[in-house]
């Protein structure tokens, strides 16, 4: 077999593995266990399930000197514990902020927990007020 037929049989193995979750610590076949080669293949570590939405998230917080602040963003994910959005502006980590949503029937308070730029705009990463929860799943499959 030639290397491009096999690399592209390794990736569809890979994929499927993949899709039923499984975990392998080391390559099938009878030589696999000789030559100790690891598969790079994991379960998704995540405390919570990211559902994907689109929805547009307002923003509102006090910045560094003060001044209220607003701005909407589009959301990226979210869980019961927080969300992720996309913003035109960086926030700083471990701002304390407040959420807002109609469509997803949203109206949390919550704490920045990162801030990473991606091109023109920023992933940032919310995490709910302890005792929050978004449990409003079934408005997102409405959206």
């Amino acid at each position: 077999m030639n290397r491009t037929l096999l690399y592209f049989q390794s990736i569809d193995r890979l994929a499927k593995m993949a899709k039923t979750g499984d975990v392998i610590g080391r390559e099938a076949g009878p030589d696999a266990q000789e030559s100790g080669r690891s598969l790079m293949v994991s379960k998704n570590l995540r405390r919570q399930e990211r559902i994907p939405s689109h929805e547009r998230v307002a923003i509102g917080w006090d910045d560094s000197v003060g001044q209220p602040r607003f701005v909407f963003a589009n959301c990226l994910n979210i869980t019961t514990g927080g969300l992720s959005l996309q913003v035109n502006q960086p926030l700083a980590v471990r701002t304390y902020v407040t959420l807002r949503s109609e469509k997803l029937k949203l109206a949390v308070t919550a704490t920045v927990k990162y801030c990473v730029r991606r091109n023109s705009w920023y992933q940032v990463g919310f995490e709910f007020t302890p005792g929050r929860v978004f449990n409003n799943a079934p408005a997102l499959a409405f959206g």
